[in-house]
């Protein structure tokens, strides 16, 4: 697997009828979205597991857009995330 297309070359591609469906299923367990709906899919993921551990993997066209998605997911998290052991039950 080579690198992956910008957002506007993936915009242009025409996907055929089996491509559409493989695309569809396996989008179907990511969450996607603003920093608010990725940390809320992720709580009500945790929620529904009961996991105390989750590991986030992005794809990108570039470095820096990786790291700018889990930065913000990773801002967003400690804001309005229960922590143990604090007296509100938020990290700050």
């Amino acid at each position: 697997m080579g690198p992956l297309p910008s957002p506007e070359e993936a915009a242009q591609y025409q996907f055929t009828v089996a491509e559409k469906s493989i695309v569809e299923e396996t989008m179907s367990t990511h969450l996607i979205g603003d920093p608010d709906t990725v940390t809320e899919g992720l709580r009500h993921l945790q929620c529904r597991t009961g996991a105390d551990e989750i590991m986030l993997s992005t794809r990108s066209h570039s470095y820096e857009a990786r790291v700018r998605s889990l930065s913000l997911i990773a801002q967003n998290w400690a804001t309005v995330t229960p922590a143990s052991g604090g007296r509100d039950g938020l990290t700050r």
